[in-house]
């Protein structure tokens, strides 16, 4: 994950082996994998993945851009 104005790398994922999530039928595998989002400073990132083998080949990149806000004041008298 980097910060888009920057280019400075915000953070990083470790590989998933994603034998565990294969389904019988289907050439698609969903994965789901978490972003600590309150560990960024507010600001603008950009979130890039690829899937690849063993073998070495791997899918193009893929890119999301997101932005991340300071949060408003909690009201608690709200709730």
């Amino acid at each position: 994950m980097w910060k888009v104005k920057s280019g400075v790398e915000a953070d990083t994922f470790v590989p998933v082996d994603v034998g565990t999530y294969m389904k019988a039928g289907t050439s698609v595998i969903c994965v789901v994998r978490g972003a600590f989002l309150n560990k960024l400073a507010p600001g603008a990132y950009r979130l890039e993945v690829r899937a690849g083998n063993d073998g070495g080949k791997s899918t193009a990149w893929r890119s999301a851009e997101f932005v991340v806000k300071e949060a408003a004041p909690l009201n608690v008298g709200e709730f």
